[in-house]
């Protein structure tokens, strides 16, 4: 997004009493755990992008707003890498 651009948003809670507004726009999306099972069955195997790396494990993205938290403890990939 720019300065100037348009944007389609959705209110998500407004009051009268502090005179605020909350907006999303990843409300007006799909949502891509609707269908995750389908994309990426069971056994399958896919490329994901690492996000962040903490002291407790590693954040992945499969996709847009589908990430996962894989912690240390817990094997995630296979031995080929």
């Amino acid at each position: 997004m720019h300065v100037g651009d348009e944007v389609r948003l959705l209110s998500l809670h407004s009051t009268e009493t502090s005179a605020r507004c909350r907006f999303g726009i990843k409300q007006l999306k799909d949502d891509p755990w609707e269908t995750i099972e389908v994309k990426y069955p069971v056994g399958s195997k896919h490329t994901s992008k690492v996000r962040n790396c903490t002291n407790f494990g590693i954040f992945v993205e499969l996709e847009e707003r589908c990430r996962r938290t894989y912690p240390h403890q817990r094997p995630f990939m296979d031995e080929e890498g």
